[in-house]
Formats: C-alpha cells, sequence, structure tokens
C-alpha cells in the first residue's frame, strides 16, 4: 500500500470537516440575513472548532492535534493560547459577517480593549516562556535505572503501559499521539512529579477557564443583542487581567523549578 493510500483517509476526513466548515459559515451568512445574530455567532463558533479539528486531523491524524505538544500529551499553554484564539476569531468573524451583511463601510473596524490584547500577549509569552524551560529540561541526564523506576511508577499511576511511556530527559513523553489525555493538563511533567497534581497548573487552568467563560458569554451576549453593528468587544477588568498574570507567573516560576534529582 502506498503512502497516498494510507493517508487517503486522512485526507478525506479532513475534507469532510473543511466542507462542514464551509457550511457553517454559509449557515452564519444566513442567519445574519435573518437577524438571528445568536445563531451567527453559534454557526461561526462551530465552524471555528471544526476548522482547528480539521487541522489537527490533516497534519498530526488527532482531531486535537492542535492541544498535542511533542511530548505527546495535552498542552496548558497551547490549551489557552487555542481557548482565546477561539473566542476571539469567532467574534470577528461573527461581527464582520453581521456588519457586512447590515453594508457597514467599516465592516472591519473591530476593536479591541488593550486588556484583551494583554491577555492574549500574556498566553503567547507562556508558550513561548513554556517551550524554553522545557527544552532545558530535556537535556538534563537522568540514570537509566532512576528513570525506569519512575516511568515504572506513572504508568501505575496512570493506567499505562510502561512500555508506551519514555522521557526525554527528566520530562516524561508518550510514545503515540493517542495516548494523550485530558489529565496532563493537572499533572506534573517530570519523571519526579508526572504522577501527582500540580497545584500550579490546576489553579492557572481554572481561573483561565473561568475568565474565557465569562468573556466568552459577555461577546454572546453583545452579539445576539440583535445591533444592526458591532464594531468592538466588551470591556475587561484589569483586576481579572492582573490575576491571570499573576497565576502565569507563578505557573512559570513552578515550571522552571526542577522536581527530579539530576544524573
Amino acid at each position: 500500500m502506498t503512502d497516498v493510500d494510507n493517508n487517503r483517509p486522512v485526507v478525506l476526513a479532513s475534507l469532510g470537516i473543511a466542507l462542514l466548515s464551509a457550511g457553517c459559515i454559509a449557515g452564519a451568512i444566513y442567519t445574519a440575513t435573518q437577524g438571528d445574530y445568536a445563531l451567527t455567532l453559534a454557526f461561526d463558533l462551530l465552524a471555528m472548532m471544526l476548522i482547528f479539528g480539521a487541522l489537527g486531523q490533516w497534519i498530526t491524524q488527532h482531531y486535537l492535534g492542535i492541544l498535542i505538544d511533542g511530548r505527546n500529551v495535552i498542552s496548558l499553554a497551547r490549551l489557552q493560547i487555542a481557548g482565546w484564539s477561539l473566542v476571539v476569531f469567532t467574534a470577528i468573524l461573527s461581527m464582520t459577517v453581521i456588519n457586512l451583511v447590515n453594508r457597514d463601510p467599516a465592516a472591519i473596524d473591530i476593536r479591541m480593549p488593550p486588556e484583551l490584547l494583554a491577555l492574549m500577549g500574556i498566553g503567547t509569552t507562556s508558550l513561548v516562556g513554556s517551550a524554553l524551560i522545557l527544552a532545558g529540561k530535556k537535556n538534563t541526564s537522568v540514570p537509566d535505572d532512576a528513570a525506569k523506576a519512575a516511568l515504572a511508577t506513572v504508568a501505575a499511576s496512570t493506567g499505562t503501559a510502561s512500555d508506551q511511556l519514555a522521557n526525554q530527559g527528566v520530562l516524561v513523553v508518550n510514545k503515540q499521539m493517542g495516548q494523550a489525555r485530558w489529565r496532563d493538563l493537572f499533572t506534573g511533567e517530570e519523571l519526579a512529579d508526572a504522577a501527582h497534581i500540580d497545584i500550579a497548573r490546576v489553579q492557572m487552568l481554572f481561573f483561565s477557564i473561568v475568565l474565557l467563560v465569562v468573556y466568552a458569554a459577555e461577546i454572546a451576549l453583545l452579539v445576539a443583542g440583535n445591533k444592526p453593528q458591532t464594531h468592538g468587544f466588551p470591556p475587561i477588568s484589569q483586576y481579572m487581567v492582573g490575576l491571570i498574570a499573576i497565576s502565569q507567573g507563578g505557573y512559570l516560576v513552578n515550571k522552571a523549578i526542577p522536581a527530579t534529582a539530576k544524573g
């Protein structure tokens, strides 16, 4: 069987998802012409989710591929970036469609509060900082016996076969992308703590989800308000931005502190 034959199911699945996305965008345009802006937003949200899934399926052969990093685990930093991108892209698309349908000459003149830009900048900084920290940990040597013992402990704790786990320096990695699980968001990343809950990650995840969900709801109320034109995002409290910044900083500092003894 050729590589083309092997990749055909992936290509067909990705194409199917892309067509569904196009259908959702068409549905968004139609509902906007009918003045049902809540459905417009819903169609656009579904379209963006399908596009993210199509990218993952096409490139990594996993619909959650956009969230999975090089260690084959679901990345908290990637989840943050994807979450905010999903909300912002959906809002921009919906506002633009509504404005165009209403023949607004400034359809794409959509303003963002500086706090929203700051939040997205914090997320990007976290992604880059996290990658730099992990790169250093991959180069940390660990005795083979200690690594095998630690991997056995992690395997027993997570219910994963020990031969499906490996280590890159002090980091625990999955051998297959299909092993990525949502629990990756809550556990440590090193040999010494991968079987334990990382409280700094839990704190940042909960703060991020709460703020993201609340802000998405505010956008939904704004867009669904049946205004002929929408040119701006709702405001965000600077205190919420500060809370996320502190949580993000604590997460990165905690991540930088080694949990596994060097070899």
